[in-house]
């Protein structure tokens, strides 16, 4: 039986794609994961000579690792051209994460910054992640989790009742912390760490919050999502609560192989 599929991917590189050029007004939040890992791995005296830097969007990451001691190469990978096309640096494959084009045992470390909640079939990807890893290997990964905007999503469902008398998908479904750790072991990982970071964002407007989503390339890839644009009437009704807090929630994750 195969899989229902839940994303869009060929929208998602459109989506990436098309903000190559504004990511840098909205990185704030790849910027703090992205700190939260170095951090990790600063605590760890572990040498990874072979690493991935899966989904680095335009090289987040990689001058860090490539400096890190011990370190002989970095391959860099995005599911966009177009995040790679202008980097300085050597190792470059566009691939999907979903669908890994690397051998067995190949990679002493993996990173990846929030890439892993709109994947479709999160267990497959993470037992190609363990394949790759040498034993010994490490995987530090960073998602948005499952109550990432969740006081969104009310607001929005209120709003679009008042406007329309209905609602349509519009926030990603995503995994319990609990749940990523179960994933994680199923996928033959050995002592996975999850933990979640919650930052708050103030917003005098909604539309400012989806500028930003919409520079992240974090907009609605859901395939089910209502193509309709919805109006300016549900926006208006979410201006009417007036400034907003946006509450996003950040898994970071390590685990390991035996």
């Amino acid at each position: 039986m195969s899989q229902e599929l839940i994303f869009d991917r060929n929208l998602l590189i459109k989506r990436r794609s098309s903000k190559v050029g504004s990511i840098h007004k909205s990185d704030f939040l790849i910027k703090r994961s992205l700190e939260t890992i170095i951090e990790s791995l600063n605590a760890m005296t572990n040498k990874f000579p072979n690493i991935l830097n899966l989904g680095c969007r335009k090289s987040y990451g990689t001058d860090y690792l490539k400096n890190r001691a011990g370190t002989r190469s970095v391959i860099e990978t995005d599911i966009s051209f177009e995040f790679l096309r202008d980097s300085s640096h050597l190792n470059r494959i566009i691939c999907d994460e979903e669908s890994l084009p690397f051998a067995s045992n190949q990679f002493d470390l993996i990173v990846s910054v929030l890439n892993f909640h709109n994947i479709n079939d999160l267990p497959g990807t993470l037992i190609q992640l363990q394949r790759m890893l040498k034993p010994k290997g490490v995987l530090v990964a960073s998602m948005f989790g499952e109550l990432n905007l969740d006081n969104i999503a009310q607001m929005l469902i209120k709003a679009e009742l008042s406007a329309s008398g209905g609602i349509s998908p519009r926030i990603f479904p995503s995994v319990q912390i609990k749940q990523m750790g179960s994933l994680l072991q199923r996928a033959g990982f050995s002592m996975p760490v999850v933990d979640k970071d919650t930052v708050n964002v103030q917003y005098s407007n909604p539309m400012k919050l989806l500028h930003d989503l919409q520079n992240m390339g974090e907009s609605n890839i859901l395939i089910n999502r209502n193509k309709k644009y919805p109006g300016k009437r549900i926006w208006s009704n979410f201006v009417n609560e007036g400034k907003i807090i946006a509450k996003f929630e950040l898994l970071n994750i390590m685990a390991s192989k035996d």
